[in-house]
């Protein structure tokens, strides 16, 4: 029989050599840990799959950046990075860079199951939007419930029109991602990414976000605050009020 024997062998004390041959001629290899981790463009992303492939980085960004796929999900190739959901699988380790893109797609598609589809829908924003405003929403707190809460003060500033005024796309804009105070000089930085300057969604997420922050903002809170601050006692939650006097 006739197979490939390209692939990740694991190699036992006191393996014989004919098991270890039928291994080979027979293709029983072991599968691969893979993991999407935080990063914040489709090149890195390609580069971290590399890592844990033998695969080409650039051949992997060269199928992610393609205009037919990006097309195909309404993206471009500055806000590819909404193509890509959190996976954590085991995988064949000799894929090609079109396997990987299944992978990467059949994430995709288990995570956006029609019944979160739905509360896309609901929430008056597209998949895309949903995936910028989680990176947002992801940099201004690690806290799940407050994610759904600060989630529910921006999508009431998106429909009143509002400048979003969100610290973490100042940064983003300002390239420098150990900031960890935002000055005024930050926001008066032009760019499409700076929400203090532009209103609305800045074009593309300013990191690959987690699934749970998706989650938050597709379970948005639903209240009347328009403004928040964090919390004085610095636990990471953050203060609420309508007004700016407040």
């Amino acid at each position: 029989k006739e197979t490939p024997a390209c692939g990740k062998y694991d190699l036992e004390p006191n393996l014989g050599n004919r098991n270890f041959v039928n291994r080979l001629a027979y293709g029983l290899s072991n599968k691969a840990k893979v993991q999407l981790k935080m990063t914040r463009y489709t090149p890195w992303v390609a580069r971290n799959l590399s890592r844990q492939l033998p695969i080409d980085s650039a051949s992997l960004a060269d199928v992610f950046l393609a205009d037919t796929l990006l097309s195909k999900y309404g993206l471009t190739k500055e806000s590819s990075l909404a193509l890509f959901v959190r996976f954590d699988t085991a995988v064949q380790w000799c894929l090609t860079p079109k396997e990987v893109e299944t992978v990467v797609l059949d994430a995709r598609e288990r995570f956006w199951n029609q019944a979160r589809i739905q509360k896309a829908r609901r929430t008056g924003l597209s998949v895309k939007d949903i995936h910028i405003l989680a990176s947002i929403v992801e940099e201004e707190t690690n806290n799940a419930e407050d994610r759904r809460m600060v989630a529910g003060v921006y999508i009431n500033r998106l429909k009143k029109r509002m400048p979003l005024q969100a610290c973490p796309t100042a940064r983003y804009a300002s390239g420098d991602f150990t900031l960890n105070r935002i000055l005024k000089k930050h926001t008066k930085i032009d760019s499409p990414y700076n929400t203090y300057k532009y209103a609305g969604l800045p074009p593309a997420p300013i990191r690959f976000v987690n699934i749970k922050s998706i989650d938050a903002v597709l379970n948005y809170s639903k209240h009347n605050y328009l403004y928040m601050c964090a919390k004085e006692d610095l636990s990471g939650y953050h203060n609420f009020a309508t007004t700016l006097s407040q």
